[in-house]
């Protein structure tokens, strides 16, 4: 009873604050000021907002913050980024949508947009993409900016962001972060996106390699309009700020102890609705991880910690037995295990652990920046037979692949007596650079200019041919 109170009271909260937002303008640019305004001083990095400079541009933030590092190049453009926050479309997204029927799949990494396009959410969608173009003539009136600068293409919330800028006359430009293109997702989800094509349009996509590209011609996306940039927050390594110690990351991360980042995964990691009729999954290979870290903690009680790394879908991420494992762990060891989600930097966590443990996650790629040990675990029937068709990370020989539970037992054994043990070698280093620049196209510390500029250029070539920024309706 008391459940379904707390969930019809949160239900009809977020009704509210959508049917406000929905329904007086007033009301709505006032959100979006103050969101606005609260998101930029709570931003890590030094603001440009503020500045007087002699243009702008809106950023939409991200939970990996990348386009932040676009503040970083934007004074020498003479460019002002107004980074707004997700939070201004969420609520409205979910009253007008979700509480209306629509239900993605949360523990899919990816929903089929079909899903989405289904008749009986017209209407809603409709709303929802009106609010999401008044929304654009509100950052036009408050900021003055000329174009929006989006951080991915194809999640359902966001669709109707990219069509309702449009409509409202503003250049939309796509720096995608959905790069990690499996050779089973090259095959399967090109047909999904051609029938969308003409909602899904932008100015310019960005995008982070050259299979990222590839993916979207597939698709159909215009040729003209692909150009291959890099990944922004790739310029972390070249101009990485100060280092944040443990403590300052999370209280209860310790110095004394050795420090593993193990990347969570769920049941259908990169499997989605991809593999048709496969009845099988993680779970199996999750549970034997999951045995051999507790097992590892155990032997090195009061000298290991594990951070339980959580993606920004944590009912994705969610393995199935992980309560079970961390109220084990934490029974044995209060701070054996520490559970961190999205709000906590990757990249600050690797600028400070001992090494990286994880399946099937771009987290890997992002570890091998680093001269820490990175231990690939990936074993069993369902990886043997599909292995070809994910990203090949058992190939790349940047890492440590275990290719069975006693495998990494023995590897870890080894990190945690000495992570020195597991020293990177020079073919190790060589291997990780060139993985890099596979799924990074060039990680130069220069991804944030090429982003900006072919935004500029974008915009300026929008402009040209269109009659100007949209104006507030009379």
């Amino acid at each position: 009873m008391i459940g379904r109170m707390r969930s019809w009271v949160r239900k009809t909260r977020i009704a509210a604050s959508a049917e406000a937002r929905l329904r007086f303008p007033g009301w709505r640019r006032a959100v979006v000021r103050k969101a606005v305004a609260q998101f930029q001083s709570n931003r890590a990095s030094g603001a440009s907002f503020g500045q007087k400079r002699r243009r702008r541009i809106a950023a939409l933030a991200d939970l990996d913050r990348r386009f932040e590092w676009l503040d970083r190049v934007s004074a020498s453009r003479d460019v002002e980024i107004v980074h707004v926050p997700r939070d201004i479309f969420r609520p409205v997204f979910q009253a007008v949508l979700q509480l209306n029927g629509y239900r993605p799949v949360d523990v899919l990494g990816e929903n089929s947009m079909r899903r989405y396009y289904q008749p009986e959410l017209k209407a809603y969608r409709e709303r929802y993409r009106r609010y999401c173009a008044d929304i654009g003539r509100d950052l036009v009136r408050l900021y003055g900016i000329e174009g929006v600068l989006l951080p991915k293409l194809n999640d359902d919330w966001i669709i109707d962001v990219l069509m309702g800028f449009r409509q409202a006359g503003l250049p939309v430009v796509v720096q995608d972060r959905e790069h990690g293109i499996t050779p089973k997702r090259m095959e399967v989800y090109p047909a999904y996106f051609r029938p969308l094509i003409g909602d899904l349009m932008s100015e310019r996509l960005l995008l982070s390699n050259f299979i990222h590209r590839d993916f979207f011609r597939l698709a159909g996306y215009p040729e003209d309009r692909l150009v291959v940039t890099g990944k922004p927050d790739a310029d972390f390594w070249t101009y990485p700020p100060p280092v944040r110690r443990r403590a300052q990351i999370d209280p209860r991360l310790r110095d004394d102890r050795t420090l593993l980042v193990f990347f969570a995964f769920g049941r259908y990691n990169y499997l989605n609705f991809f593999y048709a009729g496969e009845q099988r999954d993680w779970t199996p290979l999750g549970r034997e991880i999951h045995e051999v870290l507790f097992e590892i903690l155990a032997r090195h009680k009061g000298r290991l910690q594990i951070v339980y790394k959580i993606g920004g879908k944590p009912v994705r991420d969610n393995f199935l037995g992980a309560q079970e494992f961390l109220e084990k762990a934490a029974a044995l060891d209060p701070h054996g295990v520490v559970v961190l989600d999205s709000r906590v930097s990757t990249l600050d966590l690797l600028r400070v652990s001992d090494g990286t443990l994880g399946f099937h996650t771009l987290g890997l790629v992002e570890a091998m920046f680093t001269d820490q040990p990175v231990i690939y675990a990936a074993w069993g029937e369902l990886f043997d037979d599909i292995k070809t068709t994910l990203m090949p990370f058992h190939e790349s020989g940047g890492l440590v692949w275990c290719r069975s539970p006693a495998e990494l037992s023995t590897t870890l054994e080894r990190f945690a007596a000495s992570p020195r043990s597991l020293a990177m070698t020079r073919e190790q280093e060589q291997a990780r650079r060139a993985f890099r620049e596979t799924w990074y196209f060039k990680p130069d510390g220069r991804t944030s200019e090429r982003v900006l500029d072919a935004t500029l250029e974008a915009i300026d070539e929008f402009r040209r041919s269109k009659t100007g920024p949209c104006q507030e309706k009379s």
